[in-house]
């Protein structure tokens, strides 16, 4: 069975797999959790989630928000898996 984390990182594109790999997040916090409270009040239900990460290049700590910016119902399933060719 799959963890949720592997879950995760077999549903991401290639450039979100490269930012994981040179910058791996060693937190990721729900809304609602300890250290949230500030990011919820400034993006309410907009709110995913919040990593922690650190830049090894840079030497850096980077937090970073993940957030809603669209939701849509597809009328058509199918059309949106058809190819743009």
């Amino acid at each position: 069975m799959e963890s949720e984390e592997e879950s995760q990182k077999s549903a991401m594109g290639p450039l979100e797999a490269a930012v994981e790999k040179e910058m791996p997040a060693y937190f990721h916090l729900k809304p609602g959790q300890k250290g949230t409270k500030q990011y919820m009040e400034k993006y309410g239900d907009a709110l995913v989630g919040v990593r922690y990460r650190y830049d090894k290049a840079r030497g850096l700590l980077l937090k970073t928000v993940e957030l809603v910016i669209a939701e849509e119902s597809p009328k058509d399933p199918a059309r949106r898996r058809r190819s743009r060719d």
